[in-house]
């Protein structure tokens, strides 16, 4: 249950990257603070600091006797009835990989769409050159999308959203060039733009334009972008916005 009003559920340890592969997308909903509640009736509840319900199981007035939540080493969090011991509701999680950034299946679509249209607003911009700041930056060549840099830029955004903070170093001290080199791109040089709370790819895009020293870097000749958006639903913060910019030895 996170301080922000979403129940998630998790894969694997407490390790940087976690896994979220279920949510209740209540995140941001009613007042601080939250709890979860499983009642006797059998359902399972989340109520904001005015005691108000912001999510449910559904699960109240199936005849539940002492009923029981139980999260279970395949990854299922059922509410059982205590007797017969028969389920009420699942999260329906067993034996999912969730949102994992280094694999490009498990990354939501609508993530992935929004990652694509920056690629396309990023290369109209340098086909047509732009003022950063006050100096003006001729035509480039398009930039090319690159999985390499994508993983790493996916990873530090989900880092940023899951742990609740906004820099190019993480809180262990991790760099752009250490993350760059975990994922084996081997770069001559490199850079890297972040972003947070803009809800639309032209209004990152935008953002990023107005600022020089990012404005340089969509416009600098790179060879090589990985771009990154972290979504709702699943972690603490969201609208995170990630572009790492890479040209190869």
């Amino acid at each position: 249950m996170q301080d922000d009003g979403n129940l998630v559920i998790y894969k694997g340890p407490n390790t940087k990257h976690r896994v979220p592969i279920w949510a209740s997308n209540t995140h941001g909903k009613g007042i601080h603070p939250h709890r979860l509640e499983m009642q006797a009736d059998g359902n399972l509840v989340i109520y904001d600091g005015k005691g108000d319900a912001t999510w449910a199981s559904g699960t109240h007035d199936r005849g539940a006797i002492n009923a029981v939540m139980i999260m279970q080493s395949d990854g299922n969090l059922v509410i059982y009835n205590n007797s017969p011991r028969t389920p009420l509701w699942a999260s329906q999680t067993h034996d999912q990989n969730g949102v994992d950034c280094q694999k490009a299946e498990t990354w939501p679509h609508d993530w992935t769409k929004f990652e694509d249209e920056v690629l396309s607003l990023v290369n109209e911009i340098r086909a047509k050159g732009t003022y950063c700041g006050e100096q003006w930056r001729h035509r480039v060549s398009p930039i090319n999308q690159n999985w390499k840099l994508t993983c790493a830029a996916r990873c530090h955004g989900v880092d940023m959203a899951l742990h609740n903070y906004f820099d190019h170093v993480d809180p262990q001290g991790g760099t752009l060039s250490k993350r760059i080199n975990e994922v084996g791109y081997q770069f001559r040089k490199i850079a890297e733009n972040i972003a947070k709370g803009q809800t639309s790819p032209q209004d990152v895009v935008n953002t990023w334009i107005k600022s020089p020293s990012h404005c340089h870097s969509i416009m600098n000749d790179y060879q090589d972008i990985g771009i990154a958006y972290i979504g709702q639903n699943y972690y603490p913060e969201s609208h995170v916005w990630v572009q790492n910019f890479g040209t190869l030895l």
